[in-house]
């Protein structure tokens, strides 16, 4: 079958190269287009005719700068006091939309990043026990990589709230009783 995308919005990636610049030019009457490239093996110049065009956004960047993120994600930890266990990371495309996850493991729990190359966004988890900052490890991260707009949301860790285990005693869960003194 034929895939509609007439009035869609299309990300191309490799936009610069042979194929992804031709693919632009057939796409960009029909479609809203983010044209992605970092221009490592295409230049900008086989964008040109496009640039000016409404609806197309060109996008300098390497989706899939998982090192990059992997050891940013790593150093941070670091900075901020963690025990740094084992660094992954994936890359994907094959099958889906291109992108990556990273994931740093801590003694004191993990760091993650997921991205999203269609809706140019990455979702990480900065999970942390004892007394290393999430919020330190993210400033840190931020030092190094562009994020643009963060929106953050912190998670409790247990369905029945314990004290603030980055700032207080957890030797006793608050739903065991303590004895008055």
């Amino acid at each position: 079958g034929t895939v509609k995308l007439d009035g869609k919005k299309v990300m191309v990636t490799g936009a610069a190269g042979f194929i992804g610049s031709h693919v632009a030019e057939r796409l960009a009457d029909r479609c809203e287009l983010v044209l992605l490239d970092d221009f490592s093996i295409g230049p900008r110049s086989n964008l040109a005719n496009l640039e000016k065009k409404s609806g197309i956004r060109i996008v300098e960047s390497d989706v899939c700068n998982r090192e990059a993120m992997l050891d940013a994600m790593a150093r941070a930890a670091r900075r901020a006091g963690a025990t740094v266990i084992s660094q992954v990371r994936y890359h994907f495309g094959h099958d889906s939309e291109p992108g990556f996850t990273a994931i740093v493991l801590l003694d004191e729990s993990h760091c993650s990043a997921h991205s999203y190359s269609d809706l140019q966004q990455i979702a990480m988890d900065i999970f942390t026990c004892g007394k290393t900052s999430p919020e330190k490890i993210l400033e840190f991260i931020r030092e190094e990589v562009d994020l643009g707009e963060v929106k953050t949301s912190p998670v409790s860790r247990f369905a029945k709230e314990m004290p603030d285990s980055s700032h207080g005693d957890v030797s006793a869960p608050p739903w065991e009783e303590k004895a008055s003194p």
